[in-house]
């Protein structure tokens, strides 16, 4: 009595079969995760925002003006203005300064400022080019409350690619 030889293995083309099905569903996982990391930084922004605004509003008195550092520019990143309130106050006001999640570097936070006539406003470019806007104008404007914007002409593409900036401000 012969015993047919059975083959254990699989062949070639289930073996390709298998790995296109993998590959599908990493690219599928991938694009998932890329629009919860987007949300997660852009959140992130927001909440950094909002605790340096807290901070804004109990610092030093009733008005902003009262505690604005002397000659720094009207508009700059965050840092500078960190750097002037480090010196002003003689102290290491943050541990570690508040930074963009991906557009920061060593010596930009990412973050932008403008100061007008005792009022600012702090400002961050947003990833999620599809955030619906909350304000009706389109660039940063001290007084002009906290919410999102679309920017238009030089506010059109910001460090992180797209029209879309949170702003807070008094």
């Amino acid at each position: 009595m012969k015993r047919d030889h059975l083959q254990k293995a699989f062949s070639i083309i289930e073996l390709i079969v298998v790995i296109g099905i993998i590959a599908v569903l990493a690219t599928i996982v991938a694009v998932a995760t890329s629009s919860v990391r987007i949300k997660v930084r852009d959140q992130a922004r927001m909440t950094d925002l909002n605790n340096i605004y807290r901070f804004l509003g109990t610092a030093g008195g009733s008005s902003i003006a009262s505690y604005w550092p002397d000659s720094i520019p009207n508009e700059d990143d965050l840092n500078v203005l960190i750097d002037a309130w480090k010196s002003k106050f003689n102290s290491n006001l943050f541990s570690q300064p508040p930074h963009d999640p991906r557009a920061a570097t060593q010596s930009k936070s990412g973050y932008r400022y403008r100061y007008d006539s005792g009022n600012v406003v702090i400002y961050a470019n947003l990833e999620k080019k599809d955030t619906p806007a909350t304000l009706s104008f389109s660039e940063p404007t001290p007084a002009g409350g906290r919410g999102v914007f679309i920017g238009t002409g030089p506010w059109t593409s910001g460090v992180n690619g797209t029209d879309r900036y949170y702003q807070v401000s008094n």
